[in-house]
């Protein structure tokens, strides 16, 4: 009776029990009739457990604090259970959101956290369960994110292009290597000036493509950029930064700004023959007015004539204004201006400026002088032109002179040195000031026209006054013979210069190189870049003998041919040709004149490029060489055995066109002679603002004199046939 009672109270207590707050426990009755047994647990799992750190989509990057320190870390699971109850954790990553592809799997952790040392790059989905001591297990947590990122992102700014520009405005193109870039930070410097990374306006988060828009802070002038890249990880990029006032070569991407145009000129590195196609040195920021000139002098954009009518440049950008236009020059007064330059290495070269003086004096006061001055001793090399007043000497009744816009070319000569250009205008008269002033506009320095081999581009640069080089593309491929090619290129900046002509004279692929009289050997040069069989050509002399050619000539090497006994070299002079079989016209000859000397040698200088000259063993009188280019209008002058006691030398050239006489005159003296010899190009024709008119009705002779510079001594009187 009392065992009924106890199963009555117990049956009664859980009752009340299930009645109570203790609602994930229960009790057990393992009893029998002999002995009763009890076991209480808890069926509700704990609480799902709460993910803490890293935080969900954490960037672990290389100086990150969970780099230092690597783990995960979750809070501990809530348990409502009223029994003493112990918690253990299993913790569970993937490679994927949607937790595909499991990476790693704890066992039961006593502890809420884990360690992660050592774990690879890459993007982990973490999650975490809790299970009880009686079994049970709490849902997973929902994944967090965790992108392990140890790799520092790199960027790359490429070389801008256009680089040269005529606007403050521009955008700069860049690339990173990291998708998680949080952004990518644009340093420059100006002019070589520190670095300047400061700026947040130059932060850019990228996107594809990646650009900057950049406005020059500091305007015109030449900008290097690097870039810095941070991704979201917080690794920067590990780039240094050059010193640029140390760094030798400093090489960064560059923009240079400018708004003033450039010229195009030949870029003669490479060249045989090097030329260079005039730059116009007015733009130049180094002209030197003399600190005692009164004038009224400097670079203006328009000027004023006698009658007050305005004078405008003759290609549109500034001129140079020289002299007294507000007031008459005081006696014995000057105004002078200077421009120190240097001369690219050529044989020769030709100074070219427009000019128009206007006064109010008479005969040959106020005297306009145009000097190439050594910039070291000051002394004058040559003194290019020298006008009064007036273009009638002798004639007091001639006043109001204007002369209008003309052209003057000469050649310089000068091989590779810094020269000073000096204009100057003078009052030579103590007693009648007058005014009188001169504008000066398109200032260049050019040479021989450009001499190339058979398959050469003529490479071009564009020479900018204002903030530096910039480069042009060469035009195409250009041919044997004469090739006029005129152009007018748009800068990378965007800025037009003004059209202008160059004339190429492009060697044949085989050309003759030298004529051996002594030895009755004629030279041949390969100009090309591949083997030419000989046997394709033949000799011919002005008599109609012929010799034809064997044998092979390697890529720009020389091949001697060995004359016949049948092939005559007339003496003293004759004309050899090339010809390849099967044309009527060469494709190369020579007319050499001889003089009475021993092993005498008709050669060109350089080999297979460059003008015609005589060389011997023996002493040789000054002698001389014209080859008309009848295709573009001009000759080419050459001058050889040219010894210091003949120096310097006048040179007059007279030729006819449509029967009328017309002349070129010169000079010749130290500093335009290399190895005994100097050489120039003319234009036969008329120039004027718009250009230039070339002779069409050129006669078949030109004649040339050379004198000692006092035209005492006459060394040379020669007649060319020219046709």
């Amino acid at each position: 009776m009392a065992r009924k009672l106890f199963k009555l109270f117990l049956i009664c207590s859980l009752y009340v029990l299930s009645r109570s707050d203790l609602t994930n426990s229960y009790f057990q009755d393992f009893g029998n009739s002999q002995t009763n047994s009890f076991s209480a647990t808890c069926w509700f799992p704990p609480s799902i457990p709460t993910l803490s750190y890293p935080s969900n989509n954490y960037y672990a990057g290389i100086d990150s604090e969970w780099n230092r320190n690597p783990y995960m870390d979750w809070q501990d699971s809530i348990t409502s259970c009223p029994l003493p109850t112990s918690l253990t954790y299993q913790y569970e990553s993937y490679s994927d959101e949607g937790l595909t592809n499991r990476l790693n799997q704890s066992g039961w952790l006593t502890d809420s956290s884990i360690p992660a040392s050592g774990a690879p790059e890459g993007v982990y989905y973490w999650r975490v369960r809790a299970r009880d001591n009686f079994g049970n297990t709490s849902d997973f947590s929902s994944p967090w994110k965790l992108i392990v990122d140890h790799t520092r992102p790199t960027s790359d700014l490429p070389q801008p292009s256009p680089s040269l520009l005529n606007t403050q405005t521009f955008d700069l193109d860049y690339t990173g290597s990291d998708t998680n870039i949080n952004y990518v930070q644009l340093c420059y410097s100006f002019n070589l000036n520190p670095w300047n990374c400061d700026h947040s306006e130059f932060r850019d988060t990228p996107h594809s493509p990646g650009v900057f828009h950049f406005t020059s802070p500091q305007g015109d002038g030449v900008y290097y950029f690097a870039t810095i890249a941070r991704d979201l990880a917080g690794n920067v990029e590990d780039k240094t930064l050059a010193d640029p006032a140390t760094a030798i070569p400093f090489d960064y991407p560059f923009v240079q700004v400018d708004s003033r145009p450039p010229t195009t000129n030949i870029d003669t590195t490479d060249l045989a023959v090097p030329s260079w196609y005039g730059q116009n040195l007015l733009g130049q920021s180094s002209w030197y007015f003399d600190p005692g000139s009164a004038g009224d002098h400097g670079l203006v954009a328009s000027g004023v004539g006698l009658s007050g009518e305005t004078i405008t440049p003759v290609d549109g950008s500034d001129m140079l204004q020289l002299g007294f236009v507000s007031a008459p020059l005081s006696a014995n007064a000057s105004d002078s201006a200077s421009l120190t330059v240097t001369v690219p290495t050529a044989l020769s070269s030709t100074l070219s400026f427009w000019y128009r003086l206007l006064t109010n004096d008479t005969v040959d006061y106020d005297r306009f002088d145009v000097n190439l001055v050594d910039p070291a001793t000051g002394s004058i090399i040559e003194n290019f032109l020298s006008i009064g007043g007036n273009e009638l000497p002798g004639s007091p009744d001639y006043t109001s002179l204007d002369t209008g816009w003309r052209l003057y070319q000469n050649s310089l000569g000068i091989n590779s040195q810094d020269v000073s250009l000096w204009f100057g205008l003078t009052n030579t008269d103590a007693t009648t000031p007058q005014r009188t002033w001169v504008y000066i506009d398109k200032v260049e320095v050019t040479t021989l026209d450009p001499r190339l081999g058979q398959g050469t581009t003529l490479p071009l640069a564009a020479h900018d006054t204002g903030s530096g080089l910039a480069s042009t593309p060469s035009p195409a491929p250009v041919s044997p013979g004469e090739n006029p090619l005129e152009f007018s290129s748009t800068d990378i900046a965007g800025n037009t210069e003004n059209s202008h002509q160059v004339d190429v004279v492009v060697a044949p692929p085989l050309a003759l190189n030298a004529i051996y009289f002594s030895a009755n050997i004629v030279e041949l040069y390969n100009n090309s870049s591949a083997a030419i069989d000989l046997s394709a050509y033949y000799l011919q002399n002005s008599s109609g003998q012929t010799q034809p050619l064997t044998s092979s000539v390697s890529a720009g090497a020389t091949s001697s041919v060995f004359l016949s006994s049948s092939f005559t070299l007339a003496s003293p002079a004759d004309t050899i040709s090339l010809f390849q079989n099967g044309n009527s016209d060469p494709v190369d000859k020579t007319d050499y004149r001889l003089q009475s000397a021993a092993n005498q040698v008709w050669r060109r200088t350089p080999v297979g490029l460059g003008t015609w000259g005589l060389t011997a063993s023996s002493p040789l009188s000054l002698g001389a060489n014209i080859i008309y280019r009848q295709s573009v209008g001009k000759i080419t002058l050459s001058v050889f055995n040219i010894g210091s006691t003949y120096l310097p030398l006048a040179y007059e050239i007279i030729y006819t066109d449509d029967g009328l006489e017309k002349g070129i005159a010169g000079t010749i003296d130290t500093d335009t002679v290399v190895g005994g010899k100097s050489d120039r190009d003319f234009i036969l024709g008329t120039c004027s603002t718009d250009g230039c008119t070339v002779d069409s009705r050129i006669g078949n002779t030109i004649k040339l004199t050379i004198d000692d510079i006092g035209h005492s001594t006459t060394y040379l009187d020669q007649t060319f046939t020219i046709k």
